[in-house]
């Protein structure tokens, strides 16, 4: 539900306060990929399960560019959001692979 928000609130309804520091902006587009989809393959038990957010990545882009009122699409928001599931899925990984007392990588 937060990354919606995030993705789709209308632009005259983004805060602007705070949002100053370098970085953040990008930091919370990857905060907002990697933890929906560490809990998707982490209870799903695939990788495959973080592929509606690799999807979901770019066409939240594209709406946001095409549909939006005062919101732009950034083609850099999209690398942070596929680092993002990127990020997700190997933390599952390690979890996983961590929590079954498997010695493994």
């Amino acid at each position: 539900m937060v990354q919606l928000v995030v993705l789709y609130l209308p632009g005259e309804q983004v805060p602007q306060a705070g949002f100053a520091a370098p970085g953040l902006d990008k930091a919370i587009h990857v905060a907002v990929f990697a933890l929906p989809a560490f809990l998707a393959v982490w209870r799903g038990r695939s990788a495959w399960w973080a592929l509606p957010f690799a999807v979901h990545a770019p066409v939240s882009e594209l709406v946001q560019h095409a549909w939006m009122p005062l919101r732009t699409g950034d083609p850099v928001d999209v690398v942070a959001d596929l680092a993002g599931v990127v990020l997700g899925v190997v933390a599952a990984w390690r979890r996983r692979i961590g929590g079954s007392g498997a010695s493994g990588v």
